[in-house]
């Protein structure tokens, strides 16, 4: 039986107390930005204009360059929480997608290896490969409970029953430290108000995944319009008034060409280079990256141009733990002797 529960890690440390970090809590290795659907409440559905970044570009990352990016990850003088192999596309749009996994499994940089998935392009054959690849995570996004709702939501025409029982074999033949997330938005669901698709939900997954959670559809793109509290999270958690983002203090993206951002936001505020010419570990401890840090917190988000309307503040706040704004001060005051690699 599933447990009802967010897709993240509830196990978390006091963020402010330990900042800032030697080494990322969690980098993104952005192996796709292609997309085989375009949801509704997804950047993919508006568009295609500056708001979508470096994502406009549809690359898949190569072998080579991933490659690279985990020998800089051994670099870092401590072992990574987790790396996930996903970002804003598709992850099971580049064919490398279990080997690569595999690559990183036997690298020990992380102690986890996940991905956020449609599903849609699941086989039984890459159900195989991927429950072998050492993925300590799977998160499934579902985007409907039938094909008609596939349709509505995101615009593609998918085997329902094919898709469920993919699903079902990839939940009966997963390793013994992978765990299975099944989500859906609530903006995929008939009607948010009605409890029969809930039910329906609950139903249908609770025997094929580790944990399984309804999620809040709020603003996430800023080519996308919802209307709803953005002081409210995708997890139903009030989160106040965030002023200072954590996300950039533990994280890195690494997009399919090699190049180094300080967050998930698209556009990005910056880069930090690329992976071709500079180390992670250096673009880690760049001063480029540490001006922009003690530019953040002198300010505020709201005063720090490139932050100035991101949602993802609110939806990085998963709990108090990862509230920094009580610690702006002594953060600030701890970043005065740091170290820089220029």
């Amino acid at each position: 039986m599933a447990l009802i529960k967010p897709s993240y890690n509830t196990n978390r440390i006091i963020l402010g107390e330990h900042l800032p970090l030697d080494t990322p809590l969690s980098v993104v290795l952005d192996v796709s930005e292609r997309c085989n659907f375009k949801c509704s409440y997804c950047f993919r559905s508006g568009k295609k204009d500056e708001s979508w970044g470096f994502a406009a570009a549809n690359e898949n990352m190569t072998p080579a360059t991933f490659e690279l990016a985990v020998k800089q990850l051994a670099e870092f003088p401590r072992r990574l929480k987790s790396v996930s192999l996903s970002g804003h596309g598709e992850p099971l749009c580049n064919p490398h997608l279990a080997d690569m996994a595999r690559r990183l499994k036997e690298s020990d940089v992380t102690e986890g290896i996940e991905i956020h998935t449609n599903a849609s392009l699941l086989t039984e054959k890459k159900v195989g490969d991927i429950s072998r690849a050492g993925f300590t995570r799977i998160v499934v996004s579902l985007q409907g409970l039938d094909a008609a709702a596939y349709s509505r939501v995101c615009g593609v025409t998918i085997e329902w029953q094919r898709f469920y029982q993919n699903l079902k074999f990839l939940y009966e033949n997963k390793n013994e430290h992978m765990k299975l997330h099944i989500k859906i938005s609530n903006a995929a669901l008939d009607s948010s108000v009605d409890s029969r698709d809930e039910d329906r939900f609950y139903s249908l997954f609770k025997d094929i995944a580790d944990s399984v959670f309804i999620e809040k559809a709020v603003p996430l793109w800023k080519n996308i319009d919802i209307d709803a509290d953005t002081k409210e999270n995708k997890f139903g958690m009030n989160t106040g008034d965030i002023k200072y983002c954590p996300l950039v203090f533990y994280k890195l993206f690494i997009a399919p060409d090699g190049e180094i951002y300080p967050c998930t936001q698209l556009p990005p505020p910056m880069s930090l280079g690329n992976i071709h010419s500079i180390t992670l570990s250096n673009a880690w401890n760049s001063r480029k990256r540490r001006e922009f840090l003690e530019d953040h917190l002198r300010l505020t988000r709201c005063g720090h141009a490139p932050c100035t309307d991101c949602f993802i503040p609110t939806n990085s706040v998963m709990s108090q733990e990862d509230n920094i704004d009580p610690y702006k001060d002594i953060i600030l005051e701890r970043m005065k002797g740091l170290q820089t690699d220029d």
